[in-house]
């Protein structure tokens, strides 16, 4: 057999129902690699965002001390609490009209 649990050769050997047979064990087989292959990849992907630290990530620390910069100076003035509430209340009025 090859890489692949599909041999078309064996296929074409066997009997219409020994050749049912086999393709469907190839086809549980290559579905349990996809699925063996899916879950390592999910647990790849957990294991780096489980460990991502931030603080390595220098595009996200330039943007960040860009951000406190522009609080430090003015720049940027943030916003009160009051106008936070104010603006989720018209998004939530535009949104459900209540």
């Amino acid at each position: 057999m090859n890489n692949s649990a599909f041999d078309n050769k064996q296929i074409k050997s066997n009997k219409p129902q020994a050749s049912r047979k086999l393709l469907a064990d190839i086809l549980a087989k290559e579905s349990k690699l996809v699925a063996k292959e899916s879950m390592k990849v999910l647990r790849e992907f957990e294991q780096e965002t489980d460990q991502y630290e931030w603080w390595n990530d220098k595009e996200f620390v330039k943007e960040q001390d860009r951000i406190d910069a522009a609080m430090e100076s003015g720049e940027d003035k943030g916003v009160t609490l009051e106008e936070l509430e104010s603006s989720i209340e018209a998004i939530r009025l535009q949104m459900y009209g209540k």
